[in-house]
């Protein structure tokens, strides 16, 4: 079997639980890592210690001879990180958020469109086997309205609660609620928002919303209202899912844990699959070692679309009225 030669540029948590799935995998082999910051790059070298070690992400896909790579950076340090790879042939895995710019990210898909390259985006919940039932029976029985929601407290991270590094909750967050609403439901037509903001004080450099509230309406003509909060403290649950009315049930989508289908008096539950971010780094091995394309659920330029409704709702927060796709 090919070894499939992968770099990593970024080594926090996320990236740490990416290493720990290509470990189970055979044929996979970590064969660069690249981080600025040079105490997590020896913690995560310590994971894989055959691995090159580089400070500049650049310089690693230039240099280390990589068939694929991971790219696990905040939205502001990917650079031209994209195009060198795509120059050079190097697959990609890409975390969310893609960027901060729709007009950058669309130059960035053609190009990536252009080379050939296979891509990859974290939208691990897409690799549910439970989402795959959902999806059967939704196109058995339409839905009129879903509620989605991500509430919970605010990452730790000085970058996350600043707007112009992460886009704040909606783009860095809650994008898989509104990945999976596309997932499921089709494309967005228009987004209307409005943000709230008073309950977090004191904090440095904070300077996005507490929380949000959005409308959406998908060309099929269906609606969807989304609710963020950043807010809530360690005494209170994070909340975060779909309620789904279709014409015959209310399926409750407990985020990553079950999907419940109530109709009438009876509820059935079907358990969510916790091995999904594994499931989606090994569909996007499989698919470089293969070529075959179609076990990625979700490449480069499906992702920009998922991005693109969230910008928007950061857009309509901001100008106060309806922001058309």
């Amino acid at each position: 079997m090919k070894r499939i030669r992968i770099g990593f540029v970024g080594c926090g948590g996320i990236a740490q639980t990416h290493i720990q799935s290509l470990l189970q995998i055979e044929g996979a082999e970590v064969a660069a890592l690249a981080a600025g910051n040079e105490a997590r790059l020896k913690e995560t070298a310590a994971l894989v210690p055959g691995a090159a070690l580089y400070t500049s992400g650049e310089e690693m896909l230039e240099k280390a001879g990589l068939d694929a790579a991971f790219l696990c950076v905040t939205p502001a340090r990917h650079g031209n990180l994209e195009e060198i790879a795509a120059n050079k042939g190097i697959h990609l895995y890409v975390e969310k958020p893609i960027g901060l710019n729709m007009a950058a990210v669309g130059r960035l898909a053609a190009i990536i469109e252009g080379s050939g390259i296979i891509t990859s985006v974290g939208y691990q919940e897409r690799y549910d086997p439970a989402l795959e039932e959902l999806r059967c029976y939704l196109a058995e029985h339409p839905a009129g309205v879903v509620s989605g929601k991500w509430m919970g407290g605010m990452p730790g991270a000085l970058w996350w609660r600043q707007k112009a590094a992460s886009g704040g909750q909606v783009v860095e967050q809650c994008t898989h609620i509104f990945d999976m609403l596309r997932y499921l439901f089709g494309e967005v037509e228009s987004v209307y928002a409005r943000p709230f903001r008073g309950i977090m004080k004191g904090i440095p450099q904070y300077d996005i919303e507490d929380a949000s509230a959005a409308v959406l309406t998908f060309q099929s003509g269906m609606l969807a209202d989304v609710i963020t909060g950043c807010y809530l403290g360690p005494q209170s649950p994070p909340d975060v899912g779909l309620t789904i009315y279709t014409d015959a049930a209310r399926v409750c989508y407990d985020w990553i844990r079950h999907i419940s289908y109530r109709e009438g008096d009876a509820v059935r539950e079907v358990p969510g699959n916790c091995s999904h971010h594994f499931d989606a780094v090994k569909a996007f091995v499989e698919a470089v070692r293969t070529g075959d394309r179609s076990l990625i659920r979700s490449d480069f330029t499906d992702a920009s679309r998922s991005l693109a409704v969230t910008l928007a709702v950061n857009e309509s927060m901001e100008r106060g009225s309806v922001v058309k796709l």
